[in-house]
C-alpha cells in the first residue's frame, strides 16, 4: 500500500515537472525583467498577505491592457510559478517562440471553442502548477475592461482551487493597444485572494462572475484622474499611432480623417488637432478639459453606427 502511494506521489511530480516552466528560465526571465521594469515603469507592487498563505496552486486571472501584463504577473506573485495561457499567434512569433518555450504557454485561440485548452489548464491545477488566464481574451482598445463570458467562471468552479486577480494600473498608459512600443513612466500593480478554494466550489456561476467582473472593472484613464499629481509618460512622438483608435474627425464627420505627426493627431480635411500630453490624457485644441480615448471612442462608435444606417 505504501509503495503505490509513494509510486504515484512520484507520478504527480514528474507530472509536475514537466508541465511548469523550466525553474531556471523562469527565474532568469524574472530577474531580468524585474531590474529592466523598476528602470522603465518605477514598479510597484501592493501584495495581499493573504496569498502568502496559499501552498497549493492557484488560478490566477488578470486584466489585459498591453503586452506587458505576463511579466507584471511574474514580478506580482515571486511564490508562484506561473504557466500562462496566450493567444496562438503570439506563442508562433518568430523570435518569441524560441524564447517562449520554456515557460511552456498553454496556446488558446481567441473567440474559438478551445477543448484542448481547457484540459491543458485542469491538468496542470491538478498537478500542482498555478495557471493564469486572461478572461478578457484580447487586450483593451482603451484602458478599460472588455466584457467576457461565463467560461472563466465554470472552469474556476470546476477546479475548486484559490483564484487570485493580478490588475495593474498604468500598464495602458505606458503601452496602448494603438502605440507599437512602449513608454516609459509608472506603473502599479495590485494582488489580492479573490476567491478561496472553498468559495470557489459553493458559489453559484453569477455569484463568481460579479466577483470577477469587479475586480477587473479597472480604467486606467480613471486611476491617472484619481491620482494627486498625474504621472507622466515620456516618447517623442506621443500620438504615434493614435489615427489608428481616434480616426473619425469630428469637424468634417469623416472617418479615416486624422493622421499622427509627432504629439498631435490632425484631421486631413478640417482644422481640427488632438494632443497626446505627457500625462497621456488628449486635448483638443483651445479646449480646457481633457478628452478620454474612451469618450473619443462611443463618439467614433456612434458616427460609425449613422455610416452604416
Amino acid at each position: 500500500m505504501q509503495k503505490r502511494a509513494s509510486l504515484t506521489q512520484k507520478k504527480r511530480r514528474t507530472e509536475s515537472r514537466n508541465l511548469q516552466p523550466i525553474p531556471f528560465f523562469y527565474g532568469l526571465y524574472r530577474r531580468i525583467m524585474k531590474i529592466l521594469f523598476r528602470l522603465l515603469f518605477r514598479i510597484h507592487f501592493h501584495r495581499d498577505p493573504a496569498l502568502e498563505t496559499i501552498d497549493g496552486p492557484l488560478f490566477v486571472i488578470a486584466n489585459h491592457v498591453s503586452y506587458a501584463d505576463p511579466i507584471f504577473a511574474m514580478l506580482a506573485l515571486p511564490k508562484h510559478r506561473l504557466r500562462f495561457v496566450a493567444g496562438e499567434e503570439i506563442t508562433q512569433m518568430r523570435g518569441f517562440r524560441t524564447l517562449a518555450r520554456p515557460m511552456r504557454l498553454i496556446k488558446i485561440k481567441p473567440f474559438h471553442i478551445n477543448l484542448k485548452t481547457t484540459i491543458s489548464v485542469i491538468e496542470s491545477v491538478r498537478a500542482g502548477v498555478s495557471v493564469a488566464l486572461y478572461p478578457e481574451a484580447q487586450r483593451s482598445v482603451a484602458g478599460d475592461m472588455t466584457p467576457f463570458g461565463l467560461s472563466t467562471a465554470k472552469l474556476i468552479k470546476h477546479l475548486g482551487v484559490s483564484t487570485a486577480a493580478v490588475i495593474s494600473h498604468g500598464a495602458y498608459l505606458s503601452w496602448p493597444r494603438w502605440r507599437p512600443i512602449f513608454r516609459p513612466g509608472k506603473v502599479e500593480v495590485e494582488t489580492r485572494l479573490l476567491l478561496s478554494a472553498e468559495e470557489a466550489k459553493t458559489l453559484t456561476l453569477d455569484e463568481i462572475q460579479k466577483r470577477l467582473t469587479t475586480s477587473l472593472q479597472i480604467d486606467d484613464y480613471t486611476w491617472q484622474t484619481n491620482n494627486r499629481r498625474p504621472y507622466h509618460y515620456f516618447s517623442f512622438k506621443r500620438a504615434r499611432g493614435l489615427q489608428a483608435i481616434c480616426h473619425w474627425c469630428p469637424s468634417c464627420d469623416q472617418p479615416f480623417a486624422m493622421k499622427a505627426k509627432k504629439i498631435y493627431s490632425i484631421a486631413r480635411f478640417a482644422v481640427r488637432r488632438l494632443k497626446s500630453g505627457r500625462t497621456a490624457f488628449l486635448r483638443q485644441r483651445r479646449a480646457p478639459n481633457p478628452v478620454l480615448t474612451t469618450r473619443w471612442n462611443l463618439c467614433v462608435g456612434s458616427a460609425s453606427v449613422r455610416l452604416m444606417r
